[in-house]
């Protein structure tokens, strides 16, 4: 995930676990959230200057997943899949991809 600051002057943004999601859907289907597994944490906040961008990875194990983390997850098959990211109160558009 690149959170970037497209304001014009620095701003504060949370970039840690706490304040970060990416979730993955198959149409209506929800597939995986990174809140399921490590919910919470601390917000990690950072200064971003006018038009800094930073890199956050939040790992996932191509499986699906459920708030509390059930051990039984399922790998995901090959299918059309959508991501979305959410950093604070301000979520992306969906991005689609595919697993072949």
């Amino acid at each position: 995930m690149t959170v970037t600051n497209t304001g014009a002057v620095a701003c504060g943004a949370g970039l840690g676990q706490g304040s970060l999601e990416l979730a993955v859907v198959s149409g209506p289907d929800r597939i995986w959230s990174s809140d399921d597994c490590a919910p919470g944490g601390e917000p990690g906040v950072e200064t971003l200057a006018p038009g800094a961008a930073e890199v956050v990875g939040l790992p996932w194990a191509l499986a699906r997943s459920a708030p509390g983390c059930p051990t039984d997850r399922a790998a995901l098959r090959a299918g059309t899949y959508s991501v979305t990211a959410r950093a604070g109160g301000t979520t992306s558009a969906p991005v689609t991809f595919q697993l072949r």
